[in-house]
């Protein structure tokens, strides 16, 4: 969001202090501040009767907040004359809220803050599977009983750290859709059967949009996007005929009671070699380069 270009106008500071969420949205903020306050949001950015017309906004949100400017510049990404620059693959949704109520006292679902759209499926410190930002569940459900989800994060997190997100983006919406085509086929594993189970999810209740599908299928697509991040098993998937049947029976060994060698002969062995090659293409576009 760009901050407003106008004069400001409050007829004086607000009684009540608001600390911005990290990584907020303006608009998220904006909302927040004006409802503690019991205003209009809109009043924030009406012309003001007492500062001066030439007063930035980042000065004017601090006299008006209560809030350091470095405070307001460092929480919220897009604000100011410079904003920080955000990855093209960040999005606006709805943070964990056992973190929003621990950091506001209260558990507001209103509030939006920017996340990644690959990379921040799970809050470590709640064990809560937040999805993707723009999902408009509230349900955020609990990991407890399915600690391989967690631990399958853990892991993304690492593979991020060593590849770079240009990398790990493809390979993870690579692998998302991916994932999904083999289960079309009615590929099953007992791991998957019992996620499902623990977070009661139906095919026959269960909306499609729900998270919790998402969550159940997580570490599997983990898998997939470790083998699609390694320079060493991603050109043998890429190279098709016997190098990608060593590919699958890599992936067989990592996910023993997945029936993973059915797709090495079933309809999907050509898109587990283009999506190698899909990735090699990103790879090219972007000038990234990856470790074994």
């Amino acid at each position: 969001m760009s901050t407003p270009s106008t004069t400001f106008q409050l007829a004086r500071p607000l009684p009540r202090t608001l600390a911005p969420f990290p990584h907020e949205d303006l608009r998220s903020y904006l909302r927040r501040l004006a409802w503690a306050n019991g205003i209009s949001a809109n009043m924030l950015t009406a012309p003001s009767t007492w500062l001066s017309p030439h007063r930035d906004f980042v000065a004017y949100l601090s006299t008006i907040s209560g809030q350091p400017r470095e405070s307001l510049l460092r929480a919220i990404p897009l604000l100011g004359d410079a904003p920080r620059p955000l990855h093209p693959a960040m999005a606006s949704g709805r943070p964990c809220r056992l973190c929003v109520a621990r950091c506001t006292g209260q558990p507001d679902s209103s509030l939006i803050a920017w996340r990644s759209q690959f990379h921040d499926q799970v809050c470590l410190r709640h064990h809560r599977w937040l999805g993707h930002p723009d999902n408009p569940f509230l349900l955020q459900a609990d990991l407890r009983p399915i600690p391989d989800v967690v631990q399958a994060f853990r892991r993304h997190r690492r593979l991020l750290r060593r590849h770079g997100p240009a990398l790990l983006d493809a390979c993870y919406e690579h692998c998302s859709h991916l994932w999904r085509a083999c289960l079309s086929t009615g590929l099953r594993s007992s791991s998957r059967e019992r996620r499902l189970r623990l977070l009661q999810v139906d095919d026959w209740i269960t909306a499609p949009a729900d998270p919790r599908w998402h969550a159940v299928d997580y570490p599997e697509i983990i898998h997939l996007v470790s083998l699609y991040a390694s320079a060493h098993w991603r050109p043998r998937a890429a190279a098709g005929g016997s190098e990608l049947s060593s590919y699958f029976f890599e992936l067989a060994r990592r996910v023993p009671d997945w029936g993973v060698l059915a797709a090495a002969s079933g309809d999907h062995r050509g898109e587990f070699q283009q999506a190698a090659l899909d990735i090699d293409r990103v790879l090219e576009l972007t000038g990234s380069a990856c470790s074994p």
